[in-house]
């Protein structure tokens, strides 16, 4: 079935039946707007909480990397320290 036509006047007279049907038309588009709104931030909620559990554990393994190149780093300079008393002995 074909989309009906919708007439559009070219005369529009204010009549009483003409500006309660306008008000109609823009308090549903208010509704639906509204809704849209509400749905964009219930969207950034939902986004924000994710960042931020993204970024916590994003920190969370780079804490956990720095402290193992820690260890190694300590680990290598045990020995270094080892080996130099060894050529030192010798």
């Amino acid at each position: 079935m074909a989309p009906r036509i919708k007439y559009k006047p070219t005369r529009i007279n204010c009549t009483r039946a003409y500006i309660k049907k306008r008000m109609a038309s823009a308090d549903q588009e208010n509704v639906e707007l509204r809704e849209e709104v509400c749905n964009l931030k219930e969207g950034m909620e939902k986004l924000t909480t994710m960042l931020s559990a993204l970024m916590a554990s994003q920190s969370a393994q780079h804490q956990a990397a720095q402290a193992q190149a820690a260890q190694v780093q300590a680990a290598q300079d045990q020995a270094a320290q080892a080996q130099a008393t060894q050529n030192q002995a010798a």
